[in-house]
């Protein structure tokens, strides 16, 4: 399926006039269902605050179900496997 160039509302003082392409570098904002962005990582930087987060950090969910960013330790020991997210 190929990508297709969404329409847009045209306005003159106000009053809707046409419809028209959207353009190159116009975005549509979180707000309106975009993401506000003109790259692929631009715009999981903006959906995911990924610039917070650290190396090695995994995204993860809180305890209200908002994404973050934890670290993950794992270790392995005589056939034992633990694994941690969260603040070490």
């Amino acid at each position: 399926m190929a990508d297709i160039v969404p329409l847009k509302v045209v306005k003159t003082t106000g009053n809707t006039t046409g419809l028209a392409e959207a353009q190159t570098g116009e975005t549509v904002g979180i707000s309106h269902g975009g993401t506000g962005q003109t790259t692929q990582q631009a715009a999981i930087d903006a959906l995911t605050a990924v610039s917070a987060a650290s190396t090695g950090q995994v995204l993860t969910k809180d305890s209200n179900g908002n994404a973050k960013f934890q670290t993950l330790s794992i270790t392995v020991t005589d056939h034992e496997f633990n694994m941690h997210i969260g603040v070490i």
